[in-house]
């Protein structure tokens, strides 16, 4: 589980297609939707990953002690 470049994924996706690369959008999509399966995350962080509710899975890890 690579927090920081969760984060860094999550920041991507909130900011919007618009003002990224789109490559490197899609990259961190498709980063967090691998991560969305792993089991050694919270069951709520996993949640918000497979249901590509990225504002609420990045308030998660701001409040969590990660």
């Amino acid at each position: 589980m690579d927090l920081a470049n969760l984060k860094k994924d999550l920041k991507m996706a909130i900011s919007g297609i618009g003002a990224v690369d789109k490559d490197n959008y899609l990259m961190a999509i498709k980063r967090m939707d691998a991560m969305s399966k792993d089991s050694s995350l919270p069951k709520q962080l996993q949640h918000f990953l497979s249901r590509r509710s990225y504002h609420k899975a990045n308030d998660f890890l701001e409040a969590s002690d990660f």
